[in-house]
């Protein structure tokens, strides 16, 4: 309704009060004077801004009722009453935001995805409900869409088209895709942008970073930063012509596997807001466990083909899919070879790690799983400074056992253990994360792998060992091409077989060190819950 508004007034005279109206009136002879355009700020309108305001309004409404949901369902009610009710509230309150993000789309739709990638502290209801977003965000008619690829293109849709669909097979929060052939046949996933996608992200971005502005003086730090990133990753996302590199450069370092397809753009049929690429037949979302098995498809086998391309990607290339949630990782039978073949689709993000830190991230995974105690802390430190502690247990929880006290993992647990952080270490933390934003692009990027992971119940100590393996060889590229290839000398060979049997049985060890520290803790919280009662009588 607003769009409508706007359109219709984007070139009236401004509504006047009503003393203005009347002084009007007392003076008919004065000019009025041509229509004047709504004035244009950050390459919007004044009418972009208050449908953007409005957007941010549906927002707060909506936490408003969310958090009076919460209120008047669980307050007095003992601690067993609460755990019984909070399935269904989380269910509601997700599928209120659920509402908010078909509404109002674009960075909306982002947020519910990065959401959907946050596992362990978002309940699972919020999870299940937005999910739906990682590839069945609202479409929009195949009319306004056809608009942009005549205007990217400069051609007619028939001239540059056997066929297109105008129903499209997927729709996400940048984008919708359709299936076309060319007038060779051949046939193609056509990805469009949505018209007047740009403008309303600036906008949203405007009033965010408006709003911080306005309570800036109440925070200890500066926040602004974090939208000034964000923007910077959306404009990068928006570029299809960008996206057609990442896409070429990943098949490139990807070219010695071939259990991992990158489908390629078609540069004649391409353009910014426009991306044809070759159509990728028989694909199934990597974590329907139940389409696998269909399909002949071993759930582990594909569980450790997606770990090692998610590996590899971080610690040996440094050059990070920016969002491999299960809308943009799929996988079919592979065509000539048997077994599974991952299909990795949408380029238009990624993160480079420096290879500073993506030595030293490989350095510290290391460290990890040979329980190098003050490497381990001396690579954190460095990585993200007063934040250590936390570094490893980010990497695998079961890292947690020599960085964390019995006391620490059991605050953890109950998530009071942020209590224990200063606001200035937070302030440096957050500070030092916007000179190291990629480290930060690559954990949100790993916790959509470990999601997918989770799914196909992939053991953690297959995702370490083979965390480890890749770590090493992101630090000797010759171990590297024996380990992916088997090519190499024979020393190198030798060097790769002693690595694998000292990784193996470090993974193993520490197994048993968490069994056996498990039970330390159980019993420590058996013993610790009758003192804390005691204590509180």
């Amino acid at each position: 309704a607003w769009d409508a508004t706007r359109r219709a007034t984007a070139h009236e005279p401004t509504a006047h009060p009503p003393q203005t109206r009347q002084k009007q009136q007392r003076h008919p002879a004065l000019p009025q004077g041509p229509p004047q355009p709504p004035v244009a700020s950050l390459g919007f309108h004044k009418m972009d801004m208050v449908s953007g305001m409005m957007r941010s309004q549906l927002v707060i409404e909506a936490a408003k009722s969310i958090r009076e949901d919460y209120r008047k369902s669980l307050d007095g009610l003992k601690a067993s009453a609460k755990e019984r009710l909070l399935p269904e509230i989380h269910r509601r309150s997700a599928e209120k935001l659920l509402d908010i993000a078909r509404k109002n789309r674009g960075i909306y739709n982002k947020a519910a995805q990065f959401v959907c990638s946050v596992r362990g502290p978002v309940p699972k209801e919020y999870i299940d409900v937005l999910s739906v977003l990682t590839d069945q965000a609202p479409f929009q008619p195949f009319d306004q869409m056809e608009t942009v690829l005549t205007e990217e293109l400069k051609a007619p849709v028939s001239e540059l088209f056997e066929s297109i669909e105008r129903i499209p097979i997927a729709a996400a929060s940048l984008a919708q895709v359709h299936i076309g052939r060319l007038k060779d046949g051949t046939k193609v996933a056509v990805k469009i942008q949505y018209p007047g996608l740009q403008q309303q992200m600036a906008v949203d971005l405007q009033v965010i970073e408006t709003a911080l502005m306005m309570f800036s003086s109440s925070l200890p730090f500066d926040m602004r930063w974090l939208v000034r990133d964000f923007r910077e990753y959306l404009a990068r996302e928006c570029d299809f012509e960008l996206e057609a590199e990442n896409a070429k450069k990943l098949a490139e370092q990807f070219a010695h596997n071939k259990r991992i397809h990158v489908p390629q753009a078609i540069k004649s049929h391409s353009s910014k807001r426009v991306l044809t690429m070759e159509f990728a037949e028989g694909l199934m979302k990597v974590n329907n466990i139940s389409a696998l098995r269909q399909a002949n498809l071993d759930p582990f086998q594909v569980a450790s083909l997606l770990n090692e391309f998610s590996c590899d990607m971080i610690l040996v290339h440094g050059f990070v899919h920016g969002d491999p949630h299960s809308g943009n990782v799929y996988v079919r039978p592979h065509p000539t070879e048997g077994g599974a073949e991952l299909v990795v689709l949408d380029h238009g993000l990624y993160h480079t790690l420096a290879d500073e830190v993506r030595t030293k991230l490989c350095k510290l995974w290391v460290s990890c799983v040979s329980k190098s105690q003050e490497e381990k802390r001396r690579l954190s430190e460095e990585l993200v400074g007063p934040m250590y502690k936390l570094l490893p247990t980010f990497l695998s929880s079961w890292f947690a056992i020599g960085s964390l006290t019995l006391e620490e993992a059991a605050e953890m647990r109950s998530g009071r253990y942020y209590s224990r952080i200063s606001l200035k270490d937070a302030t440096d933390f957050l500070a030092g994360m916007e000179e190291r934003k990629s480290l930060l692009g690559m954990f949100h990027s790993s916790g959509y792998t470990r999601s997918l992971l989770q799914d196909l119940a992939y053991p953690e100590q297959e995702r370490i060992f083979r965390c480890a393996l890749s770590a090493e060889a992101g630090l000797d590229r010759d171990l590297f091409k024996v380990m992916r290839t088997g090519e190499g000398t024979t020393s190198t060979k030798l060097w790769f077989a002693y690595l694998y049997m000292r990784v193996l049985f470090s993974v193993y060890e520490a197994r048993i060190r968490i069994f056996v520290y498990g039970s330390v803790y159980w019993a420590y919280r058996l013993v610790a819950w009758p003192v804390s009662k005691v204590k509180a009588s």
